[in-house]
């Protein structure tokens, strides 16, 4: 699904989501309740990136005079960057994390079957489930003491994806009543890695009948597909989407003692091939493959997200990619950066919380140190999305922990 489809305000719903609910160094779209920014607490750039973006050009020269040396605690940060690096050896998360874990534990205690206060709309909550889960599957390995507790969690997670209200659009967009066996890779891809966290975070089998029978889904289509993948709607291939079904594949031969390496190798082939757009050397933006047709402009939301996957599941295509984004869709004045959806584009904040958590995942710590900078300089200190984005990308260890500790 291309996100950048909806509508500003649906974008801002989608950034605050994924900026709340988003825990390690991975990316990607949440939901939360509406009560946590509903108003101009936001933060500037978040309400005004247009705004925000000229005001960023227009000060450069300032900034560059008027804040500390690169890596240094700016007065507005709360953690300095070294410290969110370094939370594995220190054995905890830092306390600015800790409060904003317990603030969604409001919500995380619904009941699995209630939605109460959850933005709208309904179609994008999959995301924000998923990405919960996969921040929060992030925590055992800094505090493994929270093993049994962050089990429990994904779990009621896993339950809330798995309702009728959060596939149902798949339906009511006429795709047909069968919302897993083929496409869809937007929702089962997601569901499938859900599966695999539970297992390995907490471990038993509650998921594991659901989590062979999804994986095998997914494993064969990719079989069966020219293109070594999974369309979300039908001929609509994106990279981002496919890189969390990759990544689900991964976990169940860790789990599981499988070998989906055919499948794995043989999609990077056909990424690494057909889906790099020149002159960036990024990826496309999307494939349809009814017409074998890939378009020629990429993305920002597209490339930081597929690249922090892809680090777990080919690290030196990732590391030969991430410089190129840069070039691309990052800009850097003074002692902070942000991200664009374009190339050349303005400020884009969903783009940019996915930018540190690639930078996190890439041991980047001057670019994280100064999208934080970025962030919390033009934020306010009260609790709503784009404080608790900040923490809770920052919060675990990079993704690859998952696969290969």
């Amino acid at each position: 699904m291309r996100i950048s489809q909806f509508s500003q305000a649906t974008r801002i719903f989608t950034f605050i989501f994924i900026a709340v609910l988003v825990f390690s160094g991975i990316g990607l779209s949440l939901n939360l309740p509406v009560s946590a920014c509903t108003n101009d607490d936001c933060g500037r750039w978040l309400n005004n990136s247009g705004e925000m973006s000229s005001v960023l050009e227009d000060t450069a020269g300032i900034v560059k005079q008027a804040y500390p040396a690169e890596g240094e605690k700016q007065d507005y940060r709360q953690t300095a960057t070294a410290d969110y690096f370094n939370q594995q050896t220190a054995g905890h998360l830092t306390a600015d994390e800790w409060k904003d874990f317990h603030a969604l534990q409001e919500f995380m205690n619904l009941p699995a079957v209630m939605f109460t206060g959850y933005a709208q709309p309904a179609l994008m909550w999959k995301y924000g489930l998923a990405f919960t889960a996969y921040g929060l599957a992030s925590i055992p390995y800094i505090e493994p003491g929270q093993r049994v507790a962050i089990g429990h969690y994904i779990d009621k997670l896993i339950q809330k994806m798995k309702l009728k209200v959060v596939w149902v659009d798949w339906v009511e967009q006429g795709y047909g009543d069968d919302y897993l066996s083929e496409h869809n890779i937007m929702y089962k891809g997601h569901l499938n890695l859900m599966y695999g966290l539970h297992g390995l975070i907490y471990g038993g089998n509650k998921w594991d009948k659901d989590f062979t029978w999804l994986t095998d889904k997914i494993s064969n289509e990719i079989d069966e597909t020219s293109y070594s993948g999974v369309t979300c709607e039908p001929d609509d291939y994106y990279v981002q989407c496919n890189t969390i079904g990759i990544y689900s594949l991964l976990l169940y031969d860790k789990l599981h003692g499988t070998d989906h390496s055919k499948q794995v190798n043989s999609w990077l082939k056909f990424v690494k091939t057909r889906m790099i757009v020149e002159p960036y050397g990024l990826f496309s933006r999307c494939y349809h493959p009814e017409h074998d047709y890939v378009e020629d402009g990429v993305s920002g939301n597209c490339n930081a997200w597929s690249i922090t996957f892809i680090h777990a599941i080919d690290p030196a295509f990732a590391e030969e990619l991430y410089p190129k984004f840069k070039k691309t869709f990052v800009k850097e004045t003074g002692q902070m950066a942000y991200a664009t959806e374009y190339p050349n584009g303005n400020v884009d904040p969903l783009v940019t919380i996915l930018t540190l958590a690639l930078a996190k995942e890439m041991g980047d710590q001057a670019l994280f140190d100064k999208i934080l900078n970025m962030m919390e300089k033009y934020n306010t200190p009260s609790f709503n999305g784009l404080r608790s984005g900040r923490a809770l990308f920052s919060s675990a260890r990079s993704i690859s922990a998952w696969v290969n500790c």
